[in-house]
């Protein structure tokens, strides 16, 4: 347990899943999150959720949005904490408190993710009652740190490429609106985590994908199930009284309720209601 949590905490997101890019030589661009670099390979997972390895001679570019806080292994030098700002033409670039280091690739031996920092600006989750469904579907929140209040307007908001939705095969969805008793859909023996989904929002997405990316590095020993909330007059919503979306809800393996994360769920977030599931039985 404490392996997998550990890589997960190797991510160690801010809130939000970031929009990372790795360019190779041959001028394919692939869209995730950058997870360091070990055994001579940079560790990257993909929009889709897949886990991709290359070598630094196979990779042009890695560009990161935003720089991660990350320890570094050179051969001659160890960095105990400095900002991971990129990679290009087969050279490391750091941010440290000196100013900008950079380091060819050739003298690297480890480079392991500690955070990533917090949006400058929290963003608001969406909420009732305000504004209404069809106004949310038009100006989206990108970060969601806490609940909507009337009169704020959360920042608008493109959909490409980086912030698709991940496709996990065999993801189960428990509901498409309709109300439904979650504890009899539970997998017995495993932590469940229930995703309380609502597709436009920005933030719903990325944690979302971030869920999933810890349970499919939880050696099966976390499931995520969604519920998607089309509208706020989805049954769903009125028989659960959801005030914002998304929500996420951690059942123990006993299939006992650990935790909700209804108005806040930075990465720190949702690791520590992970762990305090996987401890309780």
């Amino acid at each position: 347990m404490k392996r997998w949590l550990a890589f997960g905490l190797w991510i160690g997101l801010a809130h939000a899943v970031c929009a990372d890019q790795m360019t190779r030589v041959n001028g394919e661009t692939v869209d995730g999150l950058v997870f360091g670099y070990a055994r001579s390979q940079w560790v990257f997972v993909a929009s889709d959720g897949k886990e991709v390895r290359e070598f630094s001679a196979n990779v042009r570019r890695l560009t990161l949005d935003p720089a991660p806080k990350v320890s570094v292994e050179l051969v001659n030098k160890r960095h105990e904490s400095v900002f991971f700002k990129g990679y290009e033409k087969f050279a490391l670039i750091l941010g440290g408190e000196s100013g900008e280091i950079t380091a060819p690739v050739t003298l690297l031996k480890e480079m392991k993710i500690l955070s990533r920092p917090e949006a400058p600006e929290p963003e608001p989750v969406v909420a009732l009652p305000e504004p209404p469904m069809e106004q949310v579907a038009r100006t989206v929140p990108v970060v969601a740190t806490a609940p909507r209040r009337p009169g704020t307007e959360p920042r608008q908001w493109k959909q490409e490429g980086k912030w698709r939705e991940m496709q996990t095969p065999g993801l189960r969805i428990l509901s498409q609106g309709e109300d439904v008793d979650i504890e009899s859909q539970l997998r017995k023996g495993v932590v469940n985590v229930i995703h309380f989904h609502y597709a436009q929002a920005h933030s719903s997405v990325r944690q979302g994908n971030y869920v999933e990316v810890l349970s499919r590095k939880s050696g099966g020993r976390v499931v995520v199930q969604r519920i998607v909330a089309p509208d706020w007059n989805a049954p769903i919503c009125k028989a659960k009284e959801l005030k914002t979306l998304p929500q996420f809800w951690f059942y123990s393996r006993s299939g006992a309720l650990s935790s909700k994360l209804t108005e806040r769920f930075t990465e720190a977030d949702i690791e520590a209601a992970l762990r305090k599931a996987l401890q309780q039985m």
